[in-house]
């Protein structure tokens, strides 16, 4: 009997549905056979440190200054391990550059650096500044409270004269955030989002283009990110969303209720490999939402309610940036789990429970890890009480014919079989298949 899987974390309390949990693990599409395969994230290890933290924005693209790191540490701006100043506002963090200056805001006052000096820029009427973006020789800057955004002059972000700028024209509502698609500015306000086009004209360098815009406005200010040539941006209504010729919804009902039942909103972006995930950051959890599959899993730190990884693969209390490696989250545990379940036609026997798992591969000789093991445990009312949880091998090195099967699990009836796994030992796992009642000849 085929036990299914789900491949999108789904966890929802509104109607007590069990829970689907896809924890540090996210689905690829099987070449043969098994059409589903669960893939462990990489762990974490530290790739830089900047200050005492938190990171609160990160940094780095080549021909910006030789490529170097930036990153905001606590209020201190840093280039590599060089503390360059300190900036002021609570804000979420805004960096961006041209290929001779680099700008910072948190909210607050706007920072210039140009690879010599550190300093504030003198903005009109001394406003604050929400956001800031660079495109087309100019550095574009959202005034806060307002509609309002202002460009630089030409190649020099330190200059801003009081008369240049424009309004959102669609709504009366303030500017939250702002990206660059394509050369085109994304004006992002609380109930719509413009698009704006250079014109080449140096008196107003961009203007609206008209008949586009999205009749829906972001949330806050750090909930819009871009990726591939498109963006994605938390809605007002706290519904994620991907562009197109209309917003489109790829929020499920679970992440809507989590996200509604958050005070917190941030997006970011982070990559496995071929695997990019647009992460939306809540008061104790991340969900991921992998473009390439367009499902959705769960990041998660041992020990903690939430992934200690935010913007720019930042630490959220010290003044770590974080690489993908291994299988081990800062030298601890990482717990990758996930659930299976089955709904029955009638009473059932479970004589075994099989799964189909990558087994025998352990960097491992000696120790604790040398015989890495995965635990299962089971609920016959739909996840509302569990049974403690039952341990099993994934096989030493070379044992690659390792069986991953539990047995004499009792009888199950309506509302069906649930099952839940987990390893926390620092392995590489995929799982591909889960069977009850698996035939037991062979061995």
């Amino acid at each position: 009997m085929q036990i299914d899987y789900g491949r999108s974390a789904y966890t929802r309390s509104r109607g007590n549905l069990p829970p689907l949990d896809l924890v540090n693990l996210f689905v690829e599409k099987g070449k043969a056979g098994d059409p589903t395969i669960l893939q462990s994230r990489k762990g974490i290890v530290s790739d830089s440190t900047h200050g005492s933290g938190p990171i609160k924005a990160v940094f780095q693209r080549e021909g910006v200054f030789g490529g170097d790191r930036f990153a905001v540490s606590g209020s201190g701006f840093y280039r590599g391990a060089t503390l360059l100043g300190t900036i002021d506002g609570t804000g979420t963090v805004s960096i961006a550059a041209s290929d001779l200056e680099i700008l910072v805001t948190a909210g607050s006052s706007l920072y210039s650096y140009d690879g010599t000096d550190f300093v504030a820029v003198s903005f009109p009427d001394s406003a604050d500044v929400t956001a800031v973006v660079h495109t087309a020789g100019y550095f574009i800057a959202l005034r806060a409270e307002t509609g309002q955004w202002y460009f630089s002059n030409v190649l020099d972000g330190r200059t801003w004269e009081g008369l240049d700028f424009a309004t959102a024209e669609s709504e009366p509502d303030y500017l939250l955030d702002i990206c660059v698609l394509d050369g085109i500015l994304v004006l992002g306000g609380i109930n719509s989002i413009e698009f704006w086009a250079a014109t080449g004209n140096q008196d107003l360098p961009f203007s609206q283009i008209q008949q586009r815009e999205f009749e829906q406005g972001v949330a806050k200010t750090g909930c819009v990110v871009v990726v591939d040539n498109s963006f994605y941006f938390l809605g007002s209504d706290l519904i994620l969303y991907r562009n197109g010729e209309v917003p489109e919804a790829i929020s499920d009902d679970a992440i809507v209720e989590a996200s509604q039942a958050s005070a917190t909103h941030r997006l970011f972006l982070v990559s496995d490999e071929r695997h990019k995930f647009v992460c939306l950051r809540l008061d104790n959890k991340t969900m991921a939402y992998d473009i390439t599959t367009r499902e959705w899993c769960e990041f998660k730190s041992y020990g903690r309610t939430n992934w200690r990884v935010g913007p720019g693969m930042g630490d959220d209390e010290t003044g770590t940036v974080w690489a993908f490696s291994g299988y081990l989250d800062n030298s601890g545990p990482m717990e990758r789990l996930f659930t299976a379940g089955a709904v029955l036609e009638g009473p059932a026997q479970i004589f075994n429970l099989r799964l189909s798992a990558e087994v025998g591969t352990t960097d491992y000789l000696a120790g604790d890890y040398a015989d890495p093991q995965i635990e299962m445990r089971y609920s016959d009312d739909a996840g509302n009480t569990w049974e403690e949880w039952e341990l099993e091998s994934l096989g030493e090195q070379g044992d690659y014919s390792q069986r991953v099967e539990w047995r004499a699990l009792g009888m199950f009836a309506d509302p069906g079989a649930l099952f839940q796994f987990r390893v926390s030992d620092p392995v590489s796992v995929r799982f591909s298949n889960v069977q009850a009642n698996a035939p037991i000849g062979g061995r």
